[in-house]
C-alpha cells in the first residue's frame, strides 16, 4: 500500500516559451495517498518576483499579453 503522500504542484509563468519566461507564482497541495482527500489546509502558495521586474525593460509585448491573460482568469486588471 501506498503511505506517501501526493503532492500536486503548479507554476505559473511570466512567458509561452519555456527558454526564456520566468516563474511567477507556485503552489502546491497535498493529497492523502490512501482516501485521495485533498488536504486544502496543508496547501502552500508563494509569488515569486522574477529577476529585472523592476524594469521597465521586463514587460516586453508577450509579458504583458501574459499578465492580461493571467489577470482576465482572476477576474482582475493587468494592473492588480
Amino acid at each position: 500500500m501506498n503511505n506517501r503522500w501526493i503532492i500536486v504542484f503548479d507554476f505559473e509563468t511570466d512567458g509561452t516559451d519555456p527558454n526564456t519566461c520566468n516563474p511567477v507564482e507556485l503552489a502546491a497541495v497535498p493529497i492523502e495517498p490512501r482516501t485521495l482527500e485533498i488536504k486544502a489546509s496543508k496547501a502552500f502558495s508563494a509569488v515569486i518576483k522574477p529577476p529585472g521586474f523592476n524594469k521597465d525593460e521586463y514587460f516586453t509585448e508577450e509579458r504583458q499579453k501574459t499578465i492580461e491573460w493571467h489577470a482576465k482568469q482572476r477576474g482582475v486588471t493587468s494592473a492588480d
